[in-house]
C-alpha cells in the first residue's frame, strides 16, 4: 500500500506500518546478536537530536531533514520501480524497509511549577 503525501485517509495504516518496521528491525538486531551500531550496518536505527533556535544558521537544515529524507527515498523508490519494471523478480530477493520520523519539540519558556 502506498500512501501519497497529503492523503487525508490511511494515516492509521502508515502509523502501524512504521511501528511494525521499527519493532521488526529492533527484534532482528537483537536476534542476530549485533547490538552495537557499526558504520556499515544494513540493519538497525539511529536517533539524532539537534538543538536549534530561530535564526540559528542550521535551523532550516534540521527542520527540513524529514522532507529531504522523504524526497531521497521517494526518488530511490521510483528508480527501483523503473529498474524492476517488466522484469520478473527472482523468488528469493531482499526487501529493504527504511523507516524514519521526526519530532519537533519547543523547549523553554515553560512556567516552573
Amino acid at each position: 500500500m502506498l500512501l501519497p503525501l497529503g492523503a487525508d485517509a490511511g494515516w492509521e495504516a502508515g502509523l502501524l506500518d512504521h511501528h511494525r518496521a521499527m519493532i521488526a528491525a529492533i527484534c532482528a538486531k537483537l536476534r542476530n546478536g549485533r547490538t552495537r551500531a557499526r558504520p556499515d550496518d544494513e540493519l538497525g536505527g539511529s536517533t539524532f537530536s539537534f538543538d536549534v533556535w530561530p535564526g540559528h544558521p542550521l535551523e532550516n537544515d534540521a527542520l527540513g531533514e524529514l522532507a529531504a529524507l522523504r524526497q531521497r527515498l521517494s526518488d530511490l523508490r521510483a528508480k527501483i520501480a523503473a529498474a524492476n519494471s517488466g522484469r520478473p523478480g527472482p523468488e528469493r530477493r531482499t526487501q529493504v524497509i527504511v523507516y524514519c520520523g521526526q519530532n519537533v519539540i519547543e523547549v523553554g519558556d515553560e512556567e516552573e511549577s
